[in-house]
């Protein structure tokens, strides 16, 4: 018969792996609920990961390996330190989430090189970091003593080894980084302040004082230099491939329609054409009469930078060029009334003209240099008309769109939604509008993201299970070089906002879905 003691350390395997292993292999893989993301916790407020993330059913085949060694693992540790590595784990999570919130929403602006997708998106669950922090503090006899003699002279290999077998089969470079400096970080504490093992509240404490502090860093350092270098190289080396543009629906007409706004600067004619033409020009490479055109509206007769860039482009039959001189006397003139206009045109066009998609931008936001600002759009559409066609064919429309760029740029909508952002903005620069006085006026550019986001009140809520999340890119890929030539009077100037490689505005969000630049 088992003794409590070993019937305790029975049931404090059970508890922590028993339950995901087993629901595993019944098939429940996809039952990720309580898998932890310091964007869930951020954004999304999703408490309960942060505390039962240790439960969470495995998500991959090798994620269940790495589980299973961790199962092994804790058949050498006694059931009283299960507060212990759950301790631990909450503290970690937390990290995570300042990290995560630091190296994306704090930085990611003021300074992109230091922006980091995966600080925020990479998923934990599982005891691997914990293991990891018990044997770094309490030490490594309950495995190396199971071991022949021969390997017990190399018993500081053991956390390195670990954490490499289990960050290698989780794929979770950030997870076990930080808990590698969190470890680091305890080992010192314990060092500094002489701490005795009577006053620690872990059971054997033993190995921290009787081994030399500087031997328990170096192996710490050299598990982190085994888990960051790897990533690092593979992050260097050359990216697969993006989603090519898919063939147009309608042989007659183009996949896609980039439809750039344009209109006078103050700033003059000059500095208007040349903004312009710069805008233009980053695209030009990737147009094809039968896939991608260009158009470039707009409402003002008198805009001369518009006439002198078009005149450049006259022979051209994927670039079409077109001023809209009606009046409208009974709307407040402005960015409403002009990107409501150059909605309609498009709309009207000859069904066989006129494109599945269409991709909004301002007149001084030209795509990404290189190829790679381009290849994240056509990856982007690809993604947004092959869920449109997977919809069609079952009979329930799966219309998403796409945002690369920010504000009223880089927006990437299908034409099917032009006629309800048409109202929309009609609404808003009516001068008979129903809305209230006191009701706040939202940008015309606001408008239109929370419509693609079907954001609440914006009458494109979705249907639950009908419609997918936004797609954005993790970085926007469309570069604001107007920023010193507004076209509102009185606004304040910026040289340096939104430019290549800014974080999206809407990353993190949970109405997204994220294509990592």
């Amino acid at each position: 018969m088992a003794s409590p003691s070993r019937r305790d350390d029975l049931l404090l395997r059970l508890v922590f792996t028993g339950p995901p292993i087993f629901l595993f292999i019944l098939g429940h893989s996809n039952s990720h609920i309580l898998t932890y993301t310091p964007r869930g916790l951020i954004y999304s407020h999703e408490v309960l990961p942060f505390f039962l993330a240790p439960f969470a059913v495995p998500e991959t085949v090798l994620t269940l390996i790495s589980r299973l060694i961790q199962w092994c693992l804790l058949f050498l540790l006694p059931l009283s330190a299960a507060p212990y590595l759950w301790l631990f784990w909450m503290s970690l999570a937390a990290i995570r989430a300042l990290v995560g919130y630091l190296l994306t929403r704090s930085v990611g602006w003021a300074y992109p090189s230091l922006f980091s997708h995966w600080a925020l998106y990479e998923s934990a669950s599982g005891l691997g970091p914990s293991l990891l922090a018990y044997f770094g503090i309490c030490g490594t006899e309950k495995v190396t003593g199971i071991l022949p003699p021969k390997f017990r002279r190399n018993e500081w290999l053991l956390i390195p080894s670990l954490t490499i077998l289990f960050c290698w089969l989780e794929h979770r470079p950030w997870t076990y980084g930080i808990a590698l400096l969190c470890i680091a970080v305890l080992q010192a504490f314990f060092h500094l302040f002489d701490v005795q093992t009577s006053y620690v509240p872990l059971p054997t404490v033993t190995t921290t004082n009787a081994r030399p502090i500087r031997s328990s860093l170096k192996t710490i350092g050299l598990s982190f230099i085994a888990v960051v270098v790897p990533y690092i190289l593979f992050d260097h080396l050359p990216k697969p491939p993006r989603l090519p543009l898919p063939s147009p629906p309608n042989p007659q007409a183009p996949l896609l329609e980039i439809l750039i706004l344009t209109f006078p600067r103050p700033a003059g004619i000059e500095v208007s054409a040349q903004l312009l033409s710069t805008t233009i020009v980053s695209f030009v490479p990737y147009l094809a009469p039968k896939n991608v055109i260009l158009s470039t509206f707009t409402h003002s007769p008198n805009h001369e930078a518009f006439k002198q860039v078009q005149q450049v482009y006259t022979d051209r039959q994927d670039m079409f060029f077109h001023v809209d001189t009606d009046s409208h006397p009974n709307d407040t003139d402005g960015h409403y009334v002009h990107l409501a206009e150059a909605f309609r045109w498009v709309l009207e066009k000859d069904p066989s003209r006129r494109a599945e998609w269409i991709m909004l931008a301002e007149d001084d936001f030209p795509v990404c240099g290189g190829t790679e600002g381009w290849d994240v759009i056509t990856t982007v559409v690809n993604m947004l008309e092959t869920d449109r066609l997977s919809g069609v064919a079952i009979g329930a429309p799966n219309l998403r769109a796409g945002f690369i760029g920010t504000g009223g740029s880089g927006i990437i909508i299908h034409h099917s939604y032009l006629r309800l952002l048409i109202m929309l903005l009609r609404t808003y620069s009516s001068l008979s509008t129903p809305l209230p006085p006191n009701i706040a006026r939202r940008a015309p550019d606001l408008v239109v993201q929370d419509c693609i986001l079907g954001r609440q009140f914006s009458l494109c809520e979705r249907q639950r299970g009908v419609n997918g999340k936004t797609i954005i890119s993790s970085r926007i890929v469309m570069d604001h070089i107007g920023g010193m030539a507004t076209t509102t009077s009185g606004k304040g100037l910026n040289s340096d906002k939104w430019r290549c490689g800014w974080r999206h505005p809407f990353h993190g969000d949970e109405a997204v879905d994220v294509v990592v630049v």
